[in-house]
């Protein structure tokens, strides 16, 4: 009941339109649709789509996770980012609905510096952080965008290990530099057949991001074993070659 649910609420949404069959090649590269899996149950999808202007790339999400008996605790979240075409982050902007209430995440850069604002119910925040050298990415609790953005970002790239500067959402806001780790390839099943992908852990210890990265430098399958959440790139239809032509 719960995926039904969840799904005929997906189907409403505008970013998580289905392409026809005979599209989702075409489609491929600049959408992609994750599900969102909590201790093995679907609670969710979110939605990615990316906007080449030329001079930026702009990263659309938008998510919906399922909670709550009534789904009174259903997450809706919208989310545009904004990126130099070598991925150095340029705008950042969040907006969610929870229990009936909204509120707002935007990050605004300097040279030097950069400011977060919040906003709930109307009400606004402003914070000034020194930005750090190097690339920024920023991970919110329930959207997953980030985790593709950085898998393009590595796309063709060998590394043993490598920092990444991360502002992380949350109470309070932490801005700190994890280690990336490559593990080689790994043949993982995906849309029902086997495929090498290379196995990435963001953080150290038990509370680490594992994740897979597949051919072009997208994400296949994202972990957090804490948590028990588990992200799953959905893949397109296979391809059924047509019936010989009868002699």
């Amino acid at each position: 009941m719960l995926m039904r649910a969840c799904w005929t609420m997906i189907a409403l949404c505008s970013l998580a339109a289905a392409a026809p069959a005979g599209a989702a090649d075409a489609v491929s590269a600049d959408r992609a649709t994750f599900e969102i899996r909590l201790h093995g149950s679907v609670i969710g999808v979110e939605t990615v789509e990316f906007q080449n202007a030329g001079d930026s790339l702009r990263v659309f999400s938008e998510t919906l996770q399922i909670g709550g008996r009534a789904h009174t605790d259903s997450l809706m979240k919208r989310l545009q980012m904004v990126f130099t075409p070598d991925f150095d982050l340029r705008g950042y902007d969040s907006s969610e609905r929870l229990r009936g209430r909204t509120s707002a995440v935007g990050w605004t850069p300097n040279d030097t510096l950069f400011t977060l604002y919040r906003q709930h119910d109307g009400r606004g925040t402003g914070d000034t952080y020194a930005r750090p050298p190097g690339r920024l990415f920023v991970l919110e609790q329930g959207v997953f965008a980030s985790f593709e953005v950085i898998c393009r970002m590595l796309g063709g790239k060998s590394f043993l290990t490598r920092p990444l500067n991360l502002l992380v959402i949350g109470t309070p806001d932490t801005l700190l530099t994890a280690s990336l780790a490559d593990h080689g390839p790994e043949t993982i099943s995906w849309g029902s057949r086997p495929v090498t992908a290379r196995r990435l852990t963001l953080g150290e210890g038990p509370g680490s991001y594992h994740f897979w990265m597949g051919p072009g430098g997208r994400l296949l399958r994202l972990e957090h074993e804490p948590t028990g959440l588990r992200i799953e790139r959905i893949a397109p239809p296979v391809k059924r070659k047509p019936a010989p032509a009868p002699h």
